[in-house]
């Protein structure tokens, strides 16, 4: 293996060690894909980055692995790693990012003290039906009844497919828990696999 240097940042945050953890290889010697799921295993955090120089293009071809399995795309780690990039002068307050999903455009803002950035996938966001109310129900282990009235579960993806689940009020939020059978069975090897449920704050919605 090589020697690497890499970056540890804390996204989402102001103040150092909170925010989301982030790893970014800035050109890092040439690594096979098992090296660098390797070295993203080791540091184990929710994700890690390995970013090239765009050599004669405009976007910086870009990897992103968790500590098991490379992603297409993630929100965190290309905001990091835009910033990063324009914090180093490597690149200027826009960044293109060539991820496996298409070009992803970042643009990064300073005022006073504090970095943003804000990013415009490849692709628009696409939409699917969710699984079965009750299958899903089941698989939060709770009932159907639970689910929001008129607001239906849908498989939302900008690369990584996520099944958001409205749920009809924060109590029933709570008492979710994943059932690992039914998880297992019908819902870990299709897109609904990540299940995030969400419960409206205001009783009207």
């Amino acid at each position: 293996m090589p020697r690497a240097r890499y970056h540890l940042l804390d996204v989402f945050t102001d103040r150092p060690f909170t925010g989301n953890p982030l790893a970014v290889f800035v050109d890092p010697p040439a690594l096979s894909t098992a090296q660098m799921q390797t070295l993203a295993g080791e540091l184990n955090l929710s994700e890690t980055v390995f970013v090239r120089s765009p050599g004669d293009g405009p976007a910086w071809p870009t990897r992103i692995f968790t500590p098991g399995a490379e992603l297409p795309f993630a929100g965190h780690p290309t905001i990091g790693t835009a910033v990063l990039l324009a914090e180093l002068g490597l690149a200027s307050d826009r960044v293109v990012l060539a991820e496996p999903v298409g070009d992803v455009d970042v643009t990064v803002e300073r005022r006073a003290d504090v970095i943003s950035a804000t990013l415009r996938t490849a692709d628009v966001p696409t939409f699917a039906d969710a699984p079965d109310r009750d299958l899903v129900a089941r698989a939060l282990s709770i009932e159907p009844a639970d689910l929001h009235s008129h607001l239906a579960a849908g498989v939302w993806s900008c690369g990584v497919p996520f099944c958001v689940v409205p749920l009809r009020d924060a109590a029933a939020l709570a008492r979710t828990r994943v059932d690992p059978a039914v998880w297992a069975n019908h819902l870990e090897h299709t897109d609904a696999a990540g299940l995030f449920p969400m419960a409206p704050l205001d009783d009207d919605l």
